[in-house]
């Protein structure tokens, strides 16, 4: 009788770990990179480093996050992270499309962009399923010049952002100046005495 338990607990525990899920997957299936909470996430965090650098906050504006949601689904669907070229732009016919150019996908999704320069970055990542935060994305988005320009852009007001997969867009909205075939640029050095500024 006591061996017969003492086999049926065995049985028990060795089933215990087949009927618990893998690691990350529970992650992976309620992760949503294009959630609300996702981009409050994000926001805070370009936030916190605008204000280190002495920025302006900026705010999230939905029309923008759907453009960003829109384009992130085209440029997971399409690219690589070896894809050289525009990856803002879209072709026609593809699954995903919307407009061809970021500020014709920001009108589409309902932004007035009538005195606005919109400005975009696309990052394209692999990433295993557990890697779903989105402040730890913007940090590392931080570090490479290439694609800070939208989130720490002075100018910059209004923000969309989305995760899809392996695409992370970020869109953004600047007044535009007077000369309107000038981007919208800054070089941001830190003065004596800063600390933690990218």
């Amino acid at each position: 009788m006591l061996i017969r338990r003492w086999m049926i607990a065995c049985l028990l525990l060795m089933a215990v770990p087949m009927l618990a899920p893998a690691p990350g997957a529970h992650a992976a299936a309620t992760y949503d990179g294009t959630s609300s909470s996702e981009q409050q996430k994000a926001l805070a965090s370009i936030n916190k480093i605008r204000q280190q650098m002495g920025l302006a906050e900026v705010k999230l504006d939905s029309a923008l996050n759907t453009a960003a949601v829109n384009h992130a689904r085209y440029a997971n669907a399409h690219y690589a992270i070896a894809s050289e070229g525009d990856l803002s732009s879209e072709k026609k016919g593809l699954e995903f499309y919307t407009q061809p150019t970021t500020k014709e996908r920001a009108v589409a999704a309902g932004y007035n962009a009538a005195d606005k320069q919109i400005l975009e970055t696309v990052y394209i990542k692999e990433r295993a399923y557990d890697q779903n935060d989105m402040a730890l994305e913007i940090r590392e988005l931080s570090f490479a010049h290439s694609k800070r320009e939208v989130m720490l852009t002075p100018g910059v007001t209004d923000l969309g952002i989305a995760r899809v997969g392996k695409a992370t867009v970020i869109v953004g909205a600047a007044k535009a100046k007077d000369d309107t075939a000038t981007p919208v640029a800054a070089s941001v050095f830190p003065y004596d005495g800063m600390k933690n500024v990218w």
